[in-house]
């Protein structure tokens, strides 16, 4: 062990974890306001689809009948 090494010595192991739990927590915190809001001034109306006739799309309809229920 050289004399660096018996310099350092850390006064909690526990606290950096617990920093980066209160960092975690703010960052959700504010991304949970953030989706919020943006939520709250979005239309409500319903999307708008396309649909183009290909062989795949033909295919996916003859198989998957619930696709074209409304």
């Amino acid at each position: 062990m050289s004399a660096h090494e018996a310099d350092v010595h850390p006064i909690s192991p526990e606290l950096p974890a617990m920093f980066d739990g209160m960092k975690l927590a703010a960052v959700a915190t504010v991304l949970y306001i953030l989706v919020r809001c943006l939520n709250l001034k979005s239309p409500t109306g319903p999307p708008d689809l396309t649909y183009q006739d290909t062989a795949l799309n033909r295919f996916l309809l003859k198989s998957c009948p619930q696709l074209t229920k409304e």
